[in-house]
């Protein structure tokens, strides 16, 4: 199966898999490609939870903890309870108090800024994924409910649903929840630094993003974007070894569990959107990034005061469209990350 896989993601780098910046990535893989990636899949159980209940959790963290403002009360308090679900899912919880480094106004703030990482192990401790996602909110909003309350909690629901997934797991799990996104990717940056990079007890071969998840396909106009790689297009040796595997589980196997996917889902290069992922890209570190919306810009709400719950349920069109959506992003971020822990990515080629 290794080698199997291995071939398949060799022959997306020599094939000119790549779509021309920001459009779809839609080239066909190979027949034995594409064999090799439904039959991993096929062998995948479908994800226990329940959509309903993760918008419950949303709604709940909205309502709790609504300014989460880097350096305000309900900071720590929503890192808090970040660290206590984690915990209860069976994660290793380490909560890293890091060196606050240039984000926007640095010079006259604290020293130190928080990151909340839980720790699945897998098989092996050494090559793991990461999950990322901000909690923190952007200082003009109320409740900061899609930016990015909606992305930690998605981002959360997956954690603990792989965390029902251990015992067939090959990488370990990096949840990392980052605080000060919104003044400047602090905590992301100042992790890959100060941790990964100065550590160098282990490697990241993939890193996932969740901010602003849930607008989007089925129950909005909006597509389901997953974008691959950098804001850069010529680094292309992020987005080769992912691009085929996308097409065939994002649109044609998960058409077969979310009717509609192939058109629904839209899988692009570069990654057009500025967050905690691209700390991790930059360095070389291939990243998926699933967003509801092809821009930030594009939620008239963004990083005001009317980021509400009640505002996104009026754009959306009611609650029940909202949870199709989330349903979406948590459904196909669990058989992507499934998917590529079952190949042997240490393998593949980084230029």
């Amino acid at each position: 199966m290794k080698a199997l896989a291995v071939s398949f993601l060799l022959l997306c780098l020599m094939g000119g898999c790549l779509a021309k910046p920001g459009l779809p990535v839609v080239a066909p893989p190979s027949a034995d490609a594409r064999a090799t990636v439904l039959g991993v899949l096929g062998n995948i159980s479908a994800p226990v939870f329940s959509p309903v209940h993760a918008v419950d959790a949303w709604e709940s963290f909205v309502n709790t903890y609504p300014k989460r403002d880097y350096l305000t009360p309900m900071n720590p308090e929503a890192a808090g309870f970040l660290q206590s679900r984690l915990e209860a899912a069976g994660y290793q919880v380490d909560v890293l108090l890091l060196p606050f480094e240039n984000g926007v106004g640095g010079a006259s703030l604290p020293t130190e800024v928080r990151v909340v990482r839980g720790t699945l192990e897998g098989r092996d401790a050494t090559h793991r994924m990461a999950l990322v996602a901000h909690y923190d909110g952007e200082t003009a909003t109320t409740q900061a409910a899609y930016d990015d309350a909606a992305g930690t909690i998605a981002q959360l629901s997956i954690c603990e649903i792989l965390a029902q997934q251990k015992a067939r797991l090959n990488h370990t799990i990096d949840c990392l929840f980052f605080d000060a996104e919104e003044m400047g990717l602090v905590a992301s940056q100042s992790y890959v630094k100060n941790v990964y990079q100065k550590q160098q007890e282990f490697v990241y071969d993939m890193v996932f993003g969740y901010d602003m998840t849930g607008i989007n396909w089925p129950g909005h106009e909006w597509n389901l974007w997953a974008y691959i790689g950098t804001q850069k297009a010529t680094q292309d040796h992020l987005v080769s070894p992912a691009s085929d595997f996308l097409n065939v589980t994002l649109h044609e196997f998960f058409d077969g569990v979310i009717p509609g996917a192939s058109q629904g889902i839209q899988i692009a290069a570069p990654n057009p959107r500025n967050s905690d992922e691209q700390s991790f890209s930059k360095i070389g570190i291939p990243a998926v990034r699933f967003a509801g919306g092809k821009l930030a810009a594009d939620y008239p709400h963004y990083h005001r005061p009317t980021d509400t719950i009640p505002l996104v349920y009026e754009f959306v069109g009611g609650r029940a469209n909202f949870e199709k959506g989330y349903d979406a992003v948590i459904r196909a971020s669990y058989y992507t990350i499934l998917g590529f822990d079952a190949f042997d990515v240490k393998a593949l080629p980084t230029a």
